[in-house]
């Protein structure tokens, strides 16, 4: 898969998310954890169409039986079929917490009661929701390492292209979406605790926060020019992985998880200079060091595969030239 193709998806994927957090903010963050309230909406609706009349509520449990025992019911076909794998055995245990958590969707005051006493509704639907999806995708992800370990060569590097997209994906959604929704909820508890002071002397604050939010999504911006440098060295490796390119390709990574991390260092230095200068006009300061130590590594891995790739390509030229 050729990355660059993707950067205008990841363009508009950027637009959506922004949008997204921009319409939670004027809308009092009603779009805060979308991936959750998609289950509390749908516990929503199964309750007002159990409430609509007898026809109503008996789709309404047809409904609620089918999806609860979905994941089950593909874990058995898989088994029927002679597929079935270890794994699947979380089928069985996401259709129960599936079929429970709905049930509590449904009946929310029934939900909250689950938990300690004074837990609110939205938080109880946020935890029940989100463990759902978090046997989802471990499910999902223990499926995608047991076929790669079974994968041919062309397979597995199809599959690493194809990864390599979505982790620019996520790159993404984590810049403009959580991060900007963070950005956002600085802002609205920055103003909320400081209600005595005008609105023109907490800008100054409100700039820093939205400078503190580009530091902090610098090693995942650049992270994507890095994807971009993973993509062009597994090109290079498909067609001769001892060519002259191949070789260029991972110094050029290397090069590139080189300047990210010393980038987000360097920004970061920078961002708490700034603070420390004006520290006497700032409500809120935000100290501390993140250091990109997946960049650091891929930056170690990038050079020793480097330089196994240039000793390859001289050892098979004088191969060739003993021939």
């Amino acid at each position: 898969m050729k990355i660059r193709k993707l950067y205008p998806l990841l363009a508009l994927e950027a637009a959506l998310c922004a949008g997204w957090q921009a319409l939670a903010a004027i809308c009092g963050g009603w779009a805060e954890g979308a991936p959750v309230s998609l289950l509390a909406r749908l516990g929503q609706g199964l309750r007002a169409l159990s409430l609509s009349g007898t026809a109503g509520d008996l789709l309404a449990w047809v409904l609620y039986l089918a999806l609860g025992l979905a994941p089950a019911a593909y874990g058995l076909v898989r088994l029927r079929q002679g597929r079935a794998l270890a794994v699947d055995g979380l089928l069985p245990l996401l259709s129960a917490v599936l079929l429970a958590v709905l049930y509590g969707m449904v009946n929310p005051s029934l939900l909250a009661g689950w938990f300690l006493q004074g837990v609110p509704e939205g938080t109880a639907q946020a935890l029940a929701g989100g463990t759902v999806w978090i046997l989802l995708a471990v499910y999902l992800v223990l499926r995608v390492l047991r076929a790669a370990l079974q994968g041919s060569q062309a397979q597995l590097q199809r599959w690493l292209g194809w990864g390599l997209a979505v982790l620019d994906v996520c790159f993404v959604a984590a810049v403009f979406g959580a991060g900007l929704g963070s950005l956002t909820g600085s802002i609205v508890a920055l103003r909320a605790a400081n209600t005595a002071v005008s609105a023109q002397a907490l800008r100054l604050t409100e700039a820093m926060l939205a400078l503190g939010w580009l530091v902090d999504s610098l090693p995942a911006l650049l992270g994507i020019r890095v994807v971009h440098g993973a993509a062009a060295l597994l090109d290079a490796a498909r067609t001769d992985r001892y060519s002259d390119q191949t070789v260029a390709a991972a110094q050029g990574l290397a090069r590139c998880c080189g300047a990210a991390a010393a980038a987000s260092l360097l920004a970061q230095a920078g961002y708490a200079l700034a603070q420390l200068l004006l520290a006497g006009r700032l409500y809120q300061i935000n100290t501390g060091l993140q250091i990109d130590l997946d960049a650091i590594l891929l930056l170690l891995a990038a050079l020793v595969l480097a330089r196994w790739l240039a000793e390859g390509q001289a050892i098979r030229a004088e191969n060739e030239r003993f021939i």
